[in-house]
């Protein structure tokens, strides 16, 4: 345990950086869900529907089917027994197959660098796709007493600082990875 949460401090200059960033490409696409038939949304297409529980009560209800359990004895306490049977009543919905369009991730658009100017990717929109959710990593790398060393970051303000030549300390864990990285 000691081994890996042990730090080490040492100082590294910057080599190389690189950088990828992507953004998402979805699409509306037909797909196929299950819900309760009020629960459908409006403009998609009912394939199929089947009767199902859709809740439980303990009173009788228009349409309800009585399920009762084993007759049972209670105890009065007065020297008599009284036989009771608990009942519930199973209110029954239509439960649906449909397909309606969703937005769904159909691909993906990259672009990669190796300097410190990152740019987004280009995506084309229209009625029919949108841009998704964003991502964005970072590289560096360092040249130390000990090798090449790799740091990852997926900050864009952080990695504007890593300017190649520049010096900087570095912390490392006991498995060999930068945790931290501070310009002295």
């Amino acid at each position: 345990g000691y081994f890996f949460l042990r730090t080490d401090s040492f100082s590294g200059v910057v080599q190389r950086v690189a950088w990828e960033r992507s953004i998402e490409i979805e699409s509306l696409q037909p797909v196929t869900r299950e819900s309760w038939r009020d629960q459908i949304p409006a403009g998609a297409e009912t394939l199929s529907c089947r009767q199902e529980v859709r809740s439980t009560q303990d009173q009788p209800a228009p349409g309800a089917q009585e399920v009762c359990g084993a007759p049972y004895t209670v105890d009065r306490g007065n020297g008599y027994a009284e036989t009771v049977q608990d009942c519930v009543y199973k209110i029954y919905a239509d439960y649906c197959r449909y397909t309606a369009l969703a937005w769904l991730v159909t691909d993906q658009a990259v672009e990669r660098g190796d300097d410190l100017s990152p740019l987004w990717p280009v995506v084309l929109v229209n009625e029919t796709t949108r841009e998704g959710a964003r991502g964005e990593q970072y590289w560096v790398y360092f040249e130390t007493n000990k090798g090449e060393m790799e740091y990852q970051t997926s900050e864009a303000g952080q990695f504007g600082a890593f300017t190649p030549g520049s010096e900087w300390l570095l912390t490392v864990n006991g498995l060999g990875q930068i945790v931290d990285v501070v310009q002295p």
